[in-house]
């Protein structure tokens, strides 16, 4: 399972996740306005079969 994190800024947002099964950690920032953001969740969708967020 992946668990993410997002701090979300106007302009950009900084992302990082945990995979809970191999430890694997990773951390990005993704720019608004280059589409960054947009092609990460559109990829993380199909890579994972996403069914859904909760925000906080």
């Amino acid at each position: 399972m992946l668990v993410i994190g997002c701090d979300f800024h106007p302009s950009w947002q900084q992302v990082c996740w945990v995979d809970t099964i191999t430890g694997e950690t990773e951390e990005k920032k993704l720019v608004h306005g280059s589409g960054e953001a947009e092609r990460f969740y559109r990829q993380l969708f199909t890579a994972t079969n996403w069914c859904g967020c909760g925000r906080r």
